[in-house]
């Protein structure tokens, strides 16, 4: 039959000898194992999202960039900003700010003498994920702003063709955060 210490008496038998015991118990090395097992997970789920990110980027001609601190906060600002935005349209002498409601969509845009200059279209992808997409009307382009993680990351893809299907790129992005 084995002889069964418990953790406290090898780590005092061992500090009597003089040495420093890193000893863990049985259910600290599973809690241990479980939790690189989960962090192995999350790195896996991570590297298929962001394969799929690439994918998209190359896909539609795009390119995937991370935001940096000062441009996540403004596209949180922007995002609010087009959020509460009141639905109305305010004039400033030739520039007109319009914002409005589509289900769960919200958005916002400026025209100079009546001709559109850039359209923001704001939306929640889920509880934790904001979308912001920016379309420059003049250079024909858009840019999806992605903010995840309460405004603590998130990643841009820019530069797509005005002309192609913003809403398949939008449900690419639902799809791929959903993951």
């Amino acid at each position: 039959m084995p002889l069964i210490i418990a953790k406290s008496e090898v780590q005092n038998n061992l500090e009597v000898l003089g040495f420093a015991a890193n000893v863990i118990s049985l259910d600290e090395k599973r809690q241990a194992l479980e939790d690189m097992r989960v962090q192995a997970q999350i790195a896996l789920i991570d590297e298929l999202k962001y394969r799929k990110l690439i994918n998209l980027a190359v896909t539609y001609k795009a390119r995937l960039a991370a935001l940096k601190t000062r441009e996540l906060e403004d596209v949180a600002r922007r995002w609010v900003l087009t959020v509460q935005g009141p639905a109305a349209s305010i004039n400033w002498g030739d520039i007109t700010e319009t914002f409005w409601r589509n289900k769960n969509l919200f958005m916002h845009r400026v025209l100079q003498n009546d001709c559109p200059i850039r359209t923001e279209i704001a939306c929640a992808l889920n509880t934790n994920t904001s979308l912001l997409i920016t379309i420059n009307e003049a250079e024909r382009v858009a840019r999806f702003d992605v903010v995840e993680n309460g405004g603590l990351s998130g990643y841009s893809i820019q530069d797509l063709d005005y002309d192609l299907a913003l809403s398949g790129v939008f449900g690419l992005l639902r799809e791929i955060e959903a993951a």
